[in-house]
């Protein structure tokens, strides 16, 4: 039998409904997308509670120690890898009394220029002031408006929010002011993810040690770079705080937001996931699918063999035709799996979909090991006995 034939012989059993087709591709597409979702689900909700680490500040951690943190020291961590925000913060001992809220004075923080990474969502267009939508919302104030005071007004250049999810207060009634960086400071804000390594070191490398500003601004680099990364937990100490070493030292180092831990254990949670071996269970059921779908014609060709067709050229129809079922339930696999990467994968999509496609090449592989084996289980001479069990 010619290969042309044999392809023949495929393409009518095909269009006659004998192989089954859209049978097993329905049932083989499920299997395969079953086994993507259930394991990108997984990965999804790791990605998920990254996110919701990150936006709630567990991810930010903060030096605190009163006129002594410089801004340009801290400006500089921005340079770091993995730093999404570093800004130097002082809260200022008057608070500003506006003329709409005249028994209500406002809490003012001076920040560096960095702060709008922390507290806004993009670089705002115009110079001004930063306001929490909750005083936004009291004075019905938006991006534009004008904060009038007693001596003079400013601009609005953006809105933040604080939610009151046990990060840390003050902030969420308030008016945050950008200034220049040479300004001395009170802390140092670092937002990062992952979070850097010896954090505590790297925002050390901020406190100002006496030197002259200049003797200071040449080596602010060198000494941001020479800081080590490693686990966060050993800037941590109890109550998520941890003093100085020295006598000397008045520094303290805390979390933004300790109510979700000193430290997210995604990566942990990712490598030990148990839908991480889903690729093997769809291994399995894939080859008892494949193996079904020949089996139940054993007569058909062992009736084959018996008019003296070479098992090879059956085994070359069989995989001919399970082709026709197994091509069709990826093709309709793959778009779906696709769609879902693109709205939860957070941007990386290309890491959703290679786990899928560990997935999908094992069930191939798994449907077409069953075809093949059951194509060779077939033996000539018990085509009587196929028949008697029928």
């Amino acid at each position: 039998m010619k290969l042309e034939v044999v392809l023949q012989e495929a393409k009518k059993s095909f269009f006659s409904g004998t192989t089954r087709a859209l049978r097993y591709t329905i049932v083989f597409a499920a299997v395969l997308i079953l086994g993507c979702f259930y394991d990108l689900l997984t990965v999804s909700k790791i990605v998920n509670d990254a996110n919701a680490y990150i936006s709630s500040g567990s991810s930010t951690y903060i030096i605190s120690d009163a006129g002594k943190i410089s801004g340009k020291k801290c400006e500089l961590l921005n340079n770091l890898n993995g730093v999404q925000a570093a800004l130097a913060v002082r809260a200022e001992k008057n608070k500003l009394n506006l003329i709409a809220l005249p028994s209500a004075p406002v809490p003012v923080y001076s920040v560096s220029h960095s702060a709008y990474k922390m507290f806004l969502n993009s670089a705002p267009a115009n110079q001004g002031v930063y306001i929490s939508n909750t005083l936004a919302n009291t004075l019905n104030l938006t991006v534009n408006s004008k904060l009038s005071t007693p001596g003079k007004t400013a601009n609005i250049s953006g809105i933040y929010s604080w939610p009151s999810d046990g990060r840390r207060p003050g902030y969420d009634y308030a008016i945050v002011s950008p200034t220049i960086d040479n300004d001395v400071f009170d802390e140092c804000w670092v937002k990062s993810w992952p979070t850097l390594n010896k954090i505590g070191d790297v925002l050390k490398t901020t406190i100002i040690d006496g030197r002259s500003s200049s003797e200071e601004s040449d080596n602010n680099s060198s000494s941001v770079q020479s800081s080590n990364v490693a686990n966060p937990n050993q800037a941590n100490g109890a109550n998520g705080g941890v003093a100085g070493s020295s006598a000397k030292d008045t520094s303290n180092i805390f979390q933004l937001n300790t109510t979700n831990g000193f430290d997210f254990s995604g990566l942990d949670d990712y490598n030990n996931r148990t839908t991480q071996n889903i690729f093997f269970i769809i291994l399995l059921i894939s080859v008892f699918i494949g193996f079904a779908a020949i089996i139940i014609r054993r007569i058909e060709f062992a009736s084959a063999m018996h008019a003296g067709v070479k098992k090879t050229k059956v085994l070359l129809q069989v995989l001919a035709e399970s082709a026709l079922w197994i091509v069709p339930s990826v093709i309709i696999t793959l778009p779906i799996v696709f769609y879902f990467a693109i709205f939860e994968s957070d941007g990386d999509i290309l890491s959703f979909v290679n786990i899928a496609f560990r997935i999908i090449v094992s069930g191939v592989f798994g449907a077409l090991l069953g075809v093949v084996l059951a194509a060779l289980s077939v033996r000539e001479k018990s085509l009587f006995k196929y028949f008697k069990g029928r």
